[in-house]
């Protein structure tokens, strides 16, 4: 009756990309691992599904048949999913772009503003913003904002090193308005 969860911690570039550290939004420094092993079913699956790690308590929830905490008016409390459905099927196909944010430490280009990334399992778009006013003045007047957008693949194949940015290519356009509708606010 055991359920063994093993994930990991977000990455730290070692020099990719001239980056030195945590806090970007690229591959390198969102993805994690993620294991779930439910002891309990001997038929052993691999996904390389994208989940997220919120969908980590709707699964326990799932797996040990507990019912899903609700907010008072019975709304659905969690963000997350269960990927119980992945663990039984190893070939189900879920189109659920994942979000990822980040937010800078104080002082630093970037600080001001939460920096995201969504990621399906074919690519990858990144927006961030910059302070607008110098590294210790917020100024959302005068900030900037960039994107990126990589073509990352299934199982990673065509560029996992995300070395060319396909933003500005307009037959990507419709890429990044379709990842963009997974930003806050959109």
């Amino acid at each position: 009756n055991t359920i063994i969860i093993l994930a990991g911690d977000n990455g730290f570039s070692l020099g990719e990309k001239t980056h030195w550290g945590k806090r970007a939004m690229w591959e390198t420094d969102v993805r994690v691992p993620l294991i779930i092993a439910d002891l309990r079913n001997p038929n052993k699956n691999s996904s390389n599904t994208m989940v997220n790690l919120m969908d980590i308590f709707p699964t326990v929830c799932e797996m040990a048949e507990v019912p899903y905490p609700t907010f008072l008016n019975g709304n659905n409390y969690l963000d997350g999913k269960s990927v119980v459905h992945l663990m039984q099927n190893s070939d189900a196909i879920i189109e659920r772009p994942q979000l990822s944010s980040v937010r800078k430490e104080i002082n630093s280009e970037g600080y001001c503003f939460p920096q995201y990334s969504v990621r399906n399992d074919r690519f990858h778009y990144i927006k961030y913003q910059s302070n607008g006013g110098g590294l210790s003045i917020c100024d959302s007047i005068n900030t900037s904002t960039e994107e990126e957008l990589y073509e990352i693949g299934t199982s990673r194949k065509t560029d996992p090193n995300e070395w060319y940015n396909l933003i500005n290519k307009s037959a990507f356009k419709p890429v990044v308005t379709y990842l963009a509708q997974w930003l806050p606010d959109s």
